[in-house]
């Protein structure tokens, strides 16, 4: 789970306990996503930024920051949500109060295409 409070925290499903827990400063943290196999996760919120972490060692694996120039800009609001592709694990996509879809390639480390126009909260 993640919260306004920029901890990202890691439960045991049937006990309840928090296993492990990282820590964003001055980051509020509004989605979270795993790739599907569970080897990394995401996370976005008011930084307007990408994280992605391992999910083996938890360590922060890289972060993702604006676009390629006149195709796609930083996000200009919090990121609200967000989904790793199905398939394409080097493809996540995150939507905001900006009024745009955002493709991030981690490839690229960038955003790589938008969509402009869908507001999602």
């Amino acid at each position: 789970s993640v919260g306004a409070d920029g901890r990202v925290l890691h439960w045991h499903a049937s006990s309840g306990k928090c296993l492990h827990e990282i820590v964003e400063p001055d980051n509020k943290l509004f989605c979270v996503d795993y790739f599907r196999d569970g080897s990394q996760f995401a996370t976005a919120g008011t930084r307007r930024e990408v994280r992605v972490y391992d999910e083996g060692s938890k360590q922060l694996a890289q972060v993702l920051y604006g676009g390629e120039g006149d195709r796609t800009s930083a996000r200009s609001s919090r990121v609200f949500s967000m989904k790793f592709h199905p398939t394409m694990r080097s493809v996540l996509v995150t939507t905001g109060w900006d009024n745009t879809v955002q493709f991030w390639d981690l490839r690229r480390g960038h955003a790589v295409r938008a969509i402009s126009g869908p507001h999602v909260c």
